[in-house]
C-alpha cells in the first residue's frame, strides 16, 4: 500500500489538478505533475526501484 488510501490519493491530487487550472498554469505541466503527485501518493516508495527496474529491462 502507498503512502495514502488509493482513493484518498485521488481526491487530492484531483483537489491539486483544480488547483492549478485555477491558477492557469500550462496545462501539459498541471497533468504531469499531477499524475506524478497520485503516482507519487498511491504507491508503495519501497517497490518504486523494482517497479522501475522491471519496466526498464
Amino acid at each position: 500500500m502507498g503512502l495514502l488510501e488509493p482513493a484518498i490519493a485521488i481526491i487530492v491530487s484531483l483537489g491539486f489538478l483544480i488547483a492549478l487550472l485555477y491558477k492557469r498554469v500550462n496545462l501539459g505541466i498541471t497533468l504531469n505533475v499531477t499524475a506524478l503527485l497520485l503516482a507519487l501518493l498511491a504507491l508503495d516508495w519501497a517497490a518504486i526501484p523494482l517497479i522501475i527496474w522491471q519496466t526498464t529491462t
